[in-house]
């Protein structure tokens, strides 16, 4: 099996809540933790837009997300910590490192007719910013990989367009977020896409991990939509019965069989996890992760949350890719206190305190 996920280690200098933030020694399976605001969201959110960088929006993407408006030359002030100064953020991949900069511009006139083009205005002259020509240029590589993009503010929101497409590989990725519940038309889709990759069998062998009466996954049409059900030794039952634990543990499976070499992130999706049954979670998701070759970052914020993925991924066989990252702050700069399998294990028994 490949070993070839795509972050190794990240730096990010200016950008969002992180003045400066180098985290080092990635592995596959990436538990991010730290007090409420220490930056643990914002974090997956940075590593999903670098894999993002084809969405002329991919900036403002997760402020949506979070339902944080963003608008005119202020909102430009939101994706830095001086917005003199640009943004960097550089990062190692399996083909060597890649840096990503991120600053206030003035659109070039091919940028601003590309934008115009595909915007619809009030009835108002001068009412849009873009027109004055305020933005933010995003930039990486060089030659055939050069990549270059423009963001700007447009009425009650932003508008992007993309002038240099390089020919960089990104991998693909899926955010999975309490505050963000996947349809069941979306799920039917995905469960399909598993049956067509022959993954079928894999994903209802993870399932059975957790509840051994599940035998089959069977989309029905509940009116025009599908829904996925469980054929139980009791009948068949709609998946958003069987509990958010279920639901979730599915929705993360689906994810990294549809996503092969990919990336999942996952936020605080322990959440809905009862405590007896988040180290069978982690168990399975190390496992899922190794067959299909897919990196993992998750938040947390529970010390008993922390401790069952260690446990779970440790039954799975799967200590060595495990990586347990501190989020910390003071002064206002960010850091990353690293632990390894061994180093949580240690901190356990003694009582160190880890989260």
């Amino acid at each position: 099996m490949s070993t070839g996920f795509y972050f190794h280690s990240i730096r990010i200098e200016n950008f969002r809540l992180f003045r400066d933030l180098e985290v080092s020694d990635l592995k596959r399976i990436n538990i991010i933790g730290g007090f409420n605001g220490a930056g643990k969201s914002a974090l997956l959110e940075t590593l999903f837009f670098l894999v993002d960088l084809r969405n002329p929006i991919c900036l403002v993407r997760p402020f949506s997300w979070r339902q944080t408006p963003l608008m005119g030359d202020e909102g430009l002030g939101m994706f830095f910590q001086d917005l003199a100064q640009p943004a960097k953020i550089s990062y190692g991949t399996p083909n060597g490192k890649r840096e990503i900069i991120i600053e206030k511009a003035t659109l070039p006139p091919a940028a601003v007719s590309a934008l115009s083009a595909t915007l619809i205005s009030g009835p108002m002259v001068g009412g849009s910013s873009v027109f004055a020509g305020n933005g933010l240029r995003i930039k990486s590589g060089t030659g055939p990989h050069a990549f270059e993009s423009y963001l700007a503010p447009h009425g009650d929101g932003f508008a992007g367009t993309i002038t240099k497409l390089g020919s960089q590989e990104l991998p693909t990725c899926q955010l999975l977020s309490s505050n963000l519940r996947v349809s069941a038309v979306e799920m039917a889709e995905w469960w399909s896409d598993c049956i067509k990759q022959n993954k079928r069998d894999a994903v209802l062998s993870y399932l059975k991990i957790l509840d051994p009466s599940v035998n089959n996954l069977t989309i029905l049409y509940n009116g025009p939509n599908p829904t996925i059900y469980a054929e139980r030794h009791s009948g068949m039952i709609p998946i958003d019965l069987l509990g958010d634990g279920f639901r979730n543990l599915l929705t993360t499976i689906l994810s990294i069989f549809r996503l092969r070499n990919g990336i999942v992130l996952l936020d605080e999706v322990d959440t809905a996890l009862h405590y007896t049954i988040t180290d069978k979670y982690w168990e399975i998701v190390a496992r899922a992760a190794n067959e299909a070759d897919c990196q993992i970052f998750a938040t947390s914020h529970s010390r008993e949350a922390i401790l069952s993925a260690a446990t779970g991924i440790e039954r799975a066989g799967r200590k060595a890719d495990f990586r347990y990252l501190r989020l910390e702050k003071a002064d206002s700069i960010h850091s990353a206190v690293l632990y390894s399998h061994e180093d949580i294990s240690i901190a356990s028994q003694h009582g160190f305190e880890f989260r």
